[in-house]
This record gives C-alpha cells, sequence and structure tokens, in this order.
C-alpha cells in the first residue's frame, strides 16, 4: 500500500468514527451540499508577557472530495441542527484531502 493510500484509509477510519452529518451552503445561499463534519474545540494558549492565556477555539474538518468551504459559509450538523459559521480563509491538511476551518 502506498503513503497516499495509507492516509486515505486512516483518514477514512477516522471519518467513520468522528464524523457528523451536515450541510453546507455557501455565502450568499445557494443549494445546500451534503457531507460530512468533524468538529473539535481544542484550547489555543496565547502568551502575554509572562502570563499564557488559554482560550477556546472551534476547528471544524471536512473532506476536500465532498466540499469546498469559503469564508460566510453555514455548515449544518443535521442531527442537532448546530450551525458553524466559517471564519476566515479554510486551510488544506498536509495531505489536502481535508479542509480545516475555523468556525463560530
Amino acid at each position: 500500500m502506498s503513503v497516499a493510500a495509507a492516509a486515505v484509509a486512516h483518514l477514512d477510519a477516522q471519518f467513520a468514527l468522528w464524523a457528523r452529518p451536515a450541510s453546507y451552503v455557501p455565502p450568499g445561499g445557494g443549494a445546500a451540499v451534503v457531507c460530512a463534519i468533524v468538529v473539535v474545540r481544542p484550547d489555543d494558549l496565547v502568551g502575554v508577557g509572562e502570563m499564557t492565556l488559554v482560550r477556546g477555539a472551534q476547528i471544524l474538518m471536512v473532506r476536500a472530495s465532498e466540499v469546498t468551504p469559503d469564508e460566510g459559509g453555514v455548515f449544518t450538523r443535521i442531527h442537532d441542527g448546530a450551525t458553524f459559521r466559517v471564519l476566515g480563509e479554510p486551510r488544506h491538511g498536509a495531505d489536502r484531502a481535508l479542509w480545516r476551518c475555523g468556525v463560530r
């Protein structure tokens, strides 16, 4: 198995465990696109002088093969109706198979 194939298999396994069904509507509206998303809330450590502050962040991940998100687009998780607006420019993961978006 090639490294690329192994990376895709790993991503598939992670999404099978953690992803939830969602829809995505681009900025300005349009047809909703069905996709699967993973939302994580890592703590963001920010150094200010000799202090370290912890602030919450939300990162949404979606497969690049399912949707190409834009700043201002909205994801809606289907099972609970939670919405996530894309903040800033989405970024590709290292293997370009995944989009990572800061969301609110």
